[in-house]
């Protein structure tokens, strides 16, 4: 009789460990799901948009903003893969939308759609409009350290780019590319021209927006040797930058050269 009982105790035991076991990964199942972050629901995706679009004085059409929406909503049940980076976002548009929509993304829905720990976290807050001067003398005195770096190696260039370039920057006339691509592109040149100079002219001017996103234009005067080759001329150049994380992270670069006669 005291065998058949040990015998059962040692059948059993097994059965409840599994089905402790089983508990356990269903109760670490819903933990995670409950700490998982939060996407806005659609009213609030859309109410956010339309908000942040017009208190940045982006003049967008309904329509688009509906397909924005209606885009979203189909895929927020899956975590709105689409939203999460930038070249994806912008596939789902025609050509013609596609500046207007790059405007949007980077100064509203990356900030609508990142990562928040309640349903009731709040958006923040554009930046007050009396730190937008102060931002637009950083971001021209940024311009000159950039062009005062063009001269650097290529273990100083991936440096720089690793940690001041975006995820995906609007570079040149390749669209869209990531820091890879950028790494590999300035790679190419620097072995092309090893000796660079710079010069940065009178009249560069920024425009910073209550959000933190600015742009930088002006004109660089170049040297470039290579070899036995050598170039000289002006060059105009735009520098995205953003301020969102208090330091400025470069979203666009792009420019066009003027070639000269070196004197």
């Amino acid at each position: 009789m005291r065998e058949t009982v040990r015998i059962g105790v040692c059948t059993a035991f097994p059965i409840l460990l599994f089905l402790a076991a089983g508990v356990w990964i269903e109760a670490t199942k819903n933990l995670a799901f409950a700490q998982q972050p939060q996407l806005p629901t659609t009213e609030e995706f859309q109410g956010a948009l339309a908000t942040c679009a017009t208190g940045l004085d982006v003049t967008v059409n309904a329509d688009l903003l509906g397909s924005i929406s209606s885009i979203y909503n189909g895929q927020r049940s899956n975590g709105a893969a689409s939203f999460k980076t930038l070249t994806r976002f912008l596939e789902l548009f025609p050509e013609a939308d596609r500046a207007k929509v790059y405007e949007l993304y980077t100064k509203c829905i990356a900030n609508i759609i990142s990562p928040r720990s309640s349903p009731n976290a709040q958006i923040p807050s554009p930046l007050p409009t009396k730190l937008t001067s102060s931002l637009e003398e950083h971001a021209i005195q940024f311009a000159y350290d950039f062009m005062d770096r063009g001269g650097m190696p290529v273990d100083q260039m991936i440096q720089f780019v690793t940690n001041h370039y975006a995820n995906e920057v609007l570079y040149y006339t390749h669209g869209y590319v990531d820091r890879n691509t950028i790494i590999r592109d300035k790679g190419r040149y620097i072995q092309n021209w090893p000796t660079r100079s710079y010069t940065v002219l009178p009249g560069v001017s920024a425009r910073c927006s209550p959000s933190g996103d600015c742009l930088v234009e002006g004109n660089v005067k170049y040297k470039l040797v290579g070899g036995y080759r050598e170039t000289c001329g002006i060059a105009s150049f735009t520098l995205g930058l953003s301020f969102y994380s208090g330091s400025p992270i470069l979203t666009r670069e792009q420019g066009e050269a003027h070639n000269q006669t070196c004197s």
